[in-house]
């Protein structure tokens, strides 16, 4: 089993600034990825910001897949295209298809898998 730390709020409001946007966490992104009974920190548990989550028969190794960054990292510009921007962490999970996620609930991996989203590439302003 493994334990998300999933942001539950946008970090900062989107600038509409590609480059700025494509390395901020936004909701549904998982931020850590850790094998159960992590010793959490204070901060992690009373953050308002996100929420740990258990997820029997998911892998830590799955659950860090989540956090795969877009080819090119942020300095080069994604999927061989001049106008997009690759983003930190190139997948999300869609939080409106899970359970209300209170800290410690417990989570099936398939809802989790089935929630998974890629995140759309962010295109430069013109």
């Amino acid at each position: 089993m493994c334990e998300l730390l999933i942001r539950v709020v946008d970090k900062f409001p989107p600038t509409g600034d590609p480059r700025r946007d494509a390395g901020r966490s936004v909701r549904g992104d998982v931020i850590a990825a850790v094998p159960d009974g992590h010793p959490w920190s204070t901060r992690e548990r009373e953050n308002p910001g996100w929420v740990i989550v258990r997820v029997p028969g998911m892998t830590e190794a799955e659950g860090w897949s989540f956090q795969a960054g877009e080819p090119g990292g942020r300095s080069v510009r994604a999927r061989g295209r001049p106008d997009k921007y690759p983003h930190t962490r190139l997948f999300m999970l869609d939080l409106d298809a899970l359970p209300p996620l209170t800290a410690g609930v417990v989570l099936d991996p398939n809802s989790v898998r089935a929630a998974r989203l890629t995140k759309p590439p962010l295109a430069v302003r013109g």
